[in-house]
């Protein structure tokens, strides 16, 4: 995978794009995966609603992770299995993108996301204008091999403290 864009991985293809407010695509789980979080469904969906606020903002300005009002995990979706991306954008100004997404895979429901907003800042300080503006062609038409995300290493808590049913403490060695 090209490494500029290795930070939207989850989006393999654009399946459409209507006048800026909602935008349609899809991401091929790749099958070599040991499992799929469905918070990487949801990362997914917000790649989606970032590849929209970019377009409809010329390439001038992008989001950064902002927030989820609602988050409701519907279902799992497998290695090998095609996730269904639906992003509806609410209101895009210079500041902000509002907007609601969903995920499914063979037609079930995996993620919903509601009232969720990404501050928006200057595309240039994090990448080049002219190649977002390329990639979002790409992906828009054949769109990109599947497999740029190769999973994510094993993470250990180990439990420091807690009491059993009510709460936990512990700690995560963040791999280098």
């Amino acid at each position: 995978m090209n490494e500029p864009f290795r930070a939207f991985s989850f989006v393999d293809q654009i399946t459409s794009v209507r006048d800026g407010s909602q935008i349609r695509g899809r991401y091929v789980i790749p099958s070599g995966l040991k499992d799929f979080s469905t918070s990487l469904a949801a990362e997914a969906v917000g790649q989606l609603a970032a590849w929209a606020a970019m377009n409809a903002a010329d390439f001038e300005r992008r989001p950064v992770a902002g927030l989820a009002g609602r988050i409701d995990l519907l279902g799992t979706a497998r290695p090998g299995q095609v996730l269904e991306l639906t992003v509806d954008v609410e209101s895009l100004d210079a500041e902000a993108v509002i907007y609601r997404g969903f995920a499914t895979s063979s037609g079930t429901p995996v993620i919903r996301l509601e009232d969720c907003m990404g501050p928006m800042i200057p595309v240039a300080d994090l990448d080049d204008p002219a190649a977002l503006r390329e990639r979002f062609a790409v992906l828009c038409g054949a769109g990109v091999a599947p497999g740029g995300f190769r999973g994510l290493p094993s993470l250990t808590l180990h439990r420091t403290e807690g009491e059993n049913g009510l709460w936990a403490r512990a700690t995560l060695q963040v791999p280098a």
